[in-house]
């Protein structure tokens, strides 16, 4: 005779056996992520996000709060951590739940704009009759 209940406990415990973990490190720390996105950070994000998609450094800070803890978060601002890293760790774990990254979290962008007009990653020269001299 089979056993009448369906085991998820055994399910999810196989699936986090042969998984490894997505991380992050900040301020010197290795911080283990969930291997999927908890359901109570997706139903806050979904609660609060903006109308218009629209985040602040508020939604970051609960967010990250529910994904590493509260404590860790005030932590990080109480040593300093300027909004820009807060974003930079925020985006980060969002696209490692998003797919865009394969169990890794990508490193914060360095430098100036990312956006540029040109593939080799430098600004175009201007092609209007100004630059060209007109014809």
């Amino acid at each position: 005779m089979t056993d009448r209940f369906i085991d998820f406990d055994a399910a999810w415990e196989e699936v986090a056996s042969k998984s490894d973990p997505p991380g992050i490190r900040v301020q010197g720390e290795d911080i283990p992520l969930p291997l999927g996105l908890p359901a109570k950070l997706a139903l806050f994000a979904h609660r609060h996000a903006g109308a218009d998609g629209d985040i602040d450094a508020e939604f970051m800070n609960t967010y990250l709060g529910l994904l590493v803890g509260p404590e860790r978060v005030a932590a990080w601002l109480d040593d300093g951590m300027t909004l820009p890293q807060l974003t930079d760790v925020f985006y980060t774990c969002a696209a490692v739940y998003r797919g865009r990254s394969s169990g890794e979290a990508r490193p914060p962008a360095t430098g100036g704009s990312s956006t540029t007009s040109s593939k080799a990653g430098s600004s175009s020269k201007p092609t209007g009759d100004a630059s060209t001299g007109g014809t």
